[in-house]
């Protein structure tokens, strides 16, 4: 009898040079399988007995969602205005991974680069606000982020930014990106 890859014993089995059983006769124990296996489900040892199982839990990573802006854009507005929108589509109930990722700059000694990430317009789930004490925009700032949003639906997640005073300088905005997963 040969062990293949250190599980289970079988007479006259065949490895290939991947480690991938390509031949094997006399597999033990495979007599008392419990259950009939679905399509592309595997037999698992259990430790007591063959059993079919599927490949693996499908949920994480699911649903994947991604938007992105490289261009640069300025405001010199006090209000936020978006940068970025991902707008998903009907997600199932479960828990999501909404992950972000930007770069800022100022240009302004004395006044502030805001910048937020909200779902639906209403949640914000991060917030920055960063005196650059810099006048040129060759100083870029990078943030990102991630958060655990639980829930269904459409859901529509922004990168909006501005600035902090009408006297305060441009704030400008690169690189922007959105994602969101199913985790669970």
């Amino acid at each position: 009898m040969a062990e293949v890859l250190g599980k289970r014993n079988f007479d006259d089995a065949t490895v290939d040079n991947n480690n991938v059983l390509t031949t094997a006769s006399n597999i033990n124990d495979l007599n008392n399988v419990s259950g009939t296996p679905s399509t592309d489900d595997v037999l698992t040892w259990n430790g007591s007995g063959w059993a079919p199982s599927a490949t693996g839990d499908s949920t994480f990573g699911s649903e994947f969602q991604q938007a992105s802006s490289d261009s640069q854009s300025t405001t010199t507005s006090t209000s936020f205005v978006q940068k970025l929108r991902l707008t998903t589509g009907t997600l199932p109930s479960g828990t999501y991974r909404i992950g972000w990722t930007y770069e800022y700059a100022h240009k302004s000694t004395s006044y502030d680069f805001r910048g937020q990430v909200q779902i639906n317009d209403t949640t914000t789930i991060h917030n920055i606000r960063d005196e650059s004490q810099d006048s040129g925009t060759d100083q870029r700032k990078p943030c990102a982020g991630f958060y655990y949003h639980t829930g269904s639906g459409v859901l529509n997640i922004d990168i909006d930014y501005c600035r902090s005073s009408s006297s305060g300088g441009t704030s400008y905005i690169w690189n922007a990106r959105l994602e969101i997963w199913r985790v669970s």
